[in-house]
């Protein structure tokens, strides 16, 4: 049986992350998981980030909606019954910072109460205390004394001898009229000018906020809790060994363990994007209790993630615009290295085809120009990828290594021809449905609070909008009937047999929504094929576009077929002319044949040529044939009457009855021979019309 482990986490009744997985159960202790996972626990899957108290396990049936608890598996957990977080039972993998927390304090509202020094206004004091994710305190907190104002009096921080702090009227009106409440040091509220200066102020930070550093920190915690020292500064304290405390002037991190620590100089807070210096040594680190979700100004403020590098300046210094290259390249990256280089496996790039036009194509000049587009995607692994904020980001094509692509006039074969591209882009894709803020892995390292893919999760997408006129490689022996087939054969440059190409469906026929008459051809059909070939050990794949075409023969028929038939009936017609009228017999069709010949002349010039006989030059030699015969059948039916007229005359002196007779003897005989010669061309002009009918027909 099939049973299915889920994992659900829930902070203040909200689902924070799912993970399941599928197990088979033959009630062998083997066969059950050997643990679960929260998170991005495959290829494609949801990373997380939250806080988690508690978890509970269901078991189901795989395919079943309903919860199935086993009799006699008593280990297992009762649907909704929650569960501590063991965090000695829990492992990572990967990048992953695990951070422990006190549950009382995630649920409880419990504050750090902070007191530190910096001569500005309301509203200066209010951004410090918001970067720290504090508050100033209520009005009523500090009637209710939930503020000992006895424990903080410092004469360092008493303004004027009785003020001490801002509380509540937490505004950001800057007019020069507005008063707010202040904290006075006899514990009562007064009021004073907004705009006026304070040399302290009061924050209130909740215990449970977790400061992260990032930046190339080694050798020293990343994670730190909010804690006040004995005169109510701050003090970070780290998960293990170190701690960030004020000392003078200056912010240092240090460990417990050993003496390398970092400082910082000039800052009322460390937290913020700042140049920290040790033994000579600068380098950015960032202190910021921004979520995942959220990124740090360099002044400390938490902006949402979404707004980073959106062409809007969201931080007062601008550095949410800076750094918004997506693209990193490893050192020495090669743009004209294909990424594939050195794997064992050949390189797969998937391709995607369309046709936006298609130019009228005539058999004189047999070449047709193609409005279309080309996607082709691929993985780059050796490229990493910043901050991305949607599927289908764009990035720029000069930086990386795209598939140089030319065109064959042909199948597989013929002469290259260079694509005239006049719109492309590059983009990044990643899972179909995916989100891809949520894939990305943040990295502790940046200061800058990068998140990142790297080059194995993102497909690489180049489309390109191109312009191809090319040849087409007719066989034109059934023209003008019949049915055509223009290839064109797209190719690497380069790189042939060593990438395949792969289609991104499987459909062969590709749709086309513009016009199918093409002057003297009609599309039939438009296909798409990758064949291969396999020699030398490797592998040479080809994109195949084939334009079906059959031929618009009713122009030919017209000005080609029917008035050469005419022609030819006009000079059969003079079979039927009077036996006697060899002269006007011989001249029409002579005539005829001239005709035809020029018919036959002029087409041939105006005609592709080809080194073979075209079904349209058979026609034309067919008639002038026959044309030729007619004139032969009148020679020879004149050459009878001829003799006829010889012998009467040789006779005509001795019997003029028995003359006449031999006279009308002979012209039966013309006759007869002249009948049978329209019979026989009659028959073989039919059969030559039905021959043809036939082939344009595509029967024979």
């Amino acid at each position: 049986m099939w049973w299915c482990v889920q994992v659900v986490a829930h902070v203040r009744d909200q689902v924070i992350g799912v993970s399941s997985s599928e197990v088979f159960n033959n009630t062998s202790e083997e066969d059950f998981p050997a643990g679960v996972c929260l998170g991005a626990s495959g290829e494609g899957q949801v990373s997380f980030t939250g806080s988690i108290t508690a978890f509970s396990i269901l078991v189901k049936e795989k395919g079943s909606g309903g919860v199935i608890l086993p009799t006699d598996c008593t280990n297992l957990v009762p649907q909704d019954v929650l569960l501590a977080l063991d965090p000695s039972s829990w492992a990572s993998s990967g990048d992953v910072l695990i951070l422990h927390y006190d549950a009382a304090l995630l649920c409880a509202e419990i504050f750090t109460t902070l007191l530190l020094p910096f001569n500005v206004g309301q509203i200066g004091h209010l951004d410090l205390c918001k970067v720290l994710s504090g508050r100033f305190p209520s009005v009523q907190e500090v009637e209710t004394t939930f503020v000992d104002v006895n424990q903080m009096l410092n004469s360092s921080c008493v303004t004027d001898g009785k003020v001490l702090a801002w509380v509540g009227h937490n505004t950001s009106n800057k007019g020069i009229r507005t008063v707010c409440p202040v904290l006075l040091t006899n514990g009562t509220v007064g009021s004073r000018p907004c705009v006026s200066s304070l040399k302290c102020f009061l924050c209130l930070v909740p215990a449970a906020t977790r400061f992260l550093v990032f930046g190339a920190l080694s050798g020293l915690d990343r994670a730190y809790t909010v804690t006040a020292t004995q005169d109510w500064d701050l003090q970070l304290t780290g998960e293990d060994t170190s701690e960030i405390v004020r000392e003078g002037d200056e912010w240092v991190i240090r460990s417990k363990f050993h003496n390398n620590e970092w400082r910082l100089k000039g800052s009322p807070l460390p937290v913020g994007r700042w140049m920290w210096e040790t033994r000579g040594i600068k380098d950015q680190f960032t202190l910021t209790p921004c979520s995942k979700k959220q990124f740090s100004c360099d002044h400390g403020q938490c902006i949402p993630r979404d707004q980073l590098c959106d062409g809007i300046e969201h931080c007062s210094n601008d550095s949410d615009e800076r750094n918004c290259e997506i693209l990193e390249l490893p050192k020495g990256y090669d743009n004209n290295t294909r990424p594939f280089a050195g794997d064992k496996e050949l390189g797969e790039i998937t391709y995607d085809v369309g046709i936006y036009y298609i130019s009228d194509i005539t058999t004189l000049n047999s070449q047709v120009t193609l409005d279309m587009y080309l996607q082709l995607q691929w993985y780059d692994k050796r490229l990493k990828y910043w901050n991305l904020k949607h599927n289908d980001q764009q990035v720029d094509c000069k930086n990386i290594w795209i598939p140089l692509v030319s065109a064959l006039a042909g199948y597989k074969s013929g002469m290259t021809y260079d694509t005239d591209d006049y719109a492309s882009s590059c983009a990044v894709l990643v899972a179909a449905g995916e989100d891809v803020k949520e894939l990305q892995q943040q990295s502790f390292d940046d200061p800058m609070m990068g998140a990142y893919l790297t080059g194995p999760d993102v497909t690489i997408s180049f489309f390109t909008e191109t312009r191809l006129t090319v040849p087409c490689k007719f066989q034109l022996q059934r023209y003008p009937f019949g049915s055509q087939i223009c290839n064109i054969t797209f190719y690497l440059r380069m790189e042939n047999g060593l990438i395949t190409f792969k289609k991104k469906d499987e459909t062969t026929v590709l749709e086309y929504t513009g016009s199918t008459d093409l002057l003297e051809y009609r599309l039939s059909n438009l296909t798409v094929e990758t064949p291969h070939d396999y020699g030398d050990g490797y592998n040479y794949s080809y994109i195949v576009l084939s334009l079906h075409l059959e031929s618009l023969s009713e122009y030919h028929i017209l000005n080609s077929f029917a008035p050469s038939a005419l022609v030819f009936l006009i000079s059969l017609s003079t079979l039927f002319f009077p036996l006697k009228d060899f002269n006007e017999r011989v001249m029409v069709s002579l005539t005829s044949l001239l005709v035809l010949s020029g018919f036959f002349a002029n087409t041939g010039n105006s005609s592709v040529r080809t080194p073979y006989f075209k079904l349209l030059d058979v026609w034309y030699a067919s008639l002038i044939l026959l044309s030729f015969i007619v004139v032969i059948a009148n020679a020879i039916v004149h050459s009878l009457v001829q003799r006829t007229n010889t012998v009467a005359v040789k006779s005509i002196q001795s019997m003029d009855g028995w003359c006449n007779e031999v006279q009308q003897h002979d012209d039966r005989k013309a006759n007869i021979c002249n009948n049978v010669i329209i019979i026989i061309l009659v028959l073989i002009f039919l059969a030559v019309i039905v021959v043809f009918v036939l082939i344009a027909l595509q029967v024979l």
